[in-house]
């Protein structure tokens, strides 16, 4: 005859939490290494900081950038590299670009149906 050993139910809900609570290696959540930051030859990216309303019911919105070399201070012409649209290309964003970030550089006046409407800098 055989005998079944049963364990008690205690342990087993004891088994059953222990491994609900074990950490579970997930490769997707994986940190990659950041890249050092760079004295020269990166690009630089729009931010856009905020908006406030004014009397008139329009909007201001305000804009800054990141300049992503630590050194190196960029010249971009207002035109192909450098443009709002649509609308653009010129709403007074700048031209000269020093390193880092830089805040709110500059203001884009839109009308109180501007809404979900977009505008893009390149």
């Amino acid at each position: 005859m055989t005998r079944h050993r049963h364990l008690p139910l205690w342990s087993v809900l004891a088994v059953a939490v222990a491994l609900m609570a074990a950490p579970v290696p997930v490769a997707s959540t994986r940190q990659l290494p950041l890249q050092p930051a760079r004295d020269a030859g990166q690009s630089v990216i729009a931010a856009f900081e905020g908006w406030y309303p004014n009397a008139d019911g329009s909007f201001t919105l305000l804009v800054g950038y990141f300049n992503r070399n630590l050194k190196e201070a960029l010249d971009i012409p207002i035109g192909a590299n450098n443009r709002i649209e649509p609308g653009g290309p010129d709403y007074g964003q700048p031209t000269h670009f020093m390193p880092r970030r830089q805040w709110g550089v500059f203001t884009i006046k839109v009308p109180k149906d501007f809404g979900e409407k977009r505008l893009t800098w390149t």
